[in-house]
């Protein structure tokens, strides 16, 4: 199977830094902050409504740290100005966790070390993700 679109769950310094990386390597690259995957499945498990702010203060912030280091990249050389908005159209966040994993070939966590957490994660979406993810 072939990978293309990613989703990325965690949007710290980790997750931003593999978000760049897979951007960089020309996977489309979905970021869903932890918070917005907490919240989903605490709601779900309970049955109840699951509504969707209108935006994520975590997930702006770190989009805007993404647009920051790429553009630094490309003051560094390291990127032509094409190559950095490339990388940036590559790059796109959410807050829906079913339209996170809509199109998900490759689903990666970066979420705090604890391995109760992890499972619980894994649990969560095995349950909800495409067979071919």
């Amino acid at each position: 199977m072939e990978v293309k679109n990613v989703l990325l769950v965690g949007s710290g310094t980790m997750g931003i830094q593999i978000a760049t990386t897979l951007a960089r390597h020309d996977f489309e690259t979905w970021l869903l902050p932890y918070r917005s995957y907490l919240n989903y499945f605490k709601r779900k498990e309970k049955g109840e409504l699951i509504t969707l702010p209108a935006s994520d203060e975590f997930l702006e912030s770190a989009l805007g740290i993404t647009k920051r280091i790429i553009r630094q990249w490309t003051d560094k050389g390291r990127l032509t100005a094409q190559e950095a908005e490339e990388m940036l159209s590559r790059i796109k966040g959410t807050i829906n966790v079913e339209d996170a994993v809509r199109d998900a070939d490759l689903v990666i966590e970066s979420i705090p070390e604890d391995i109760d957490r992890k499972k619980e994660f894994f649990r969560h979406f095995d349950a909800i993700v495409p067979e071919k993810t």
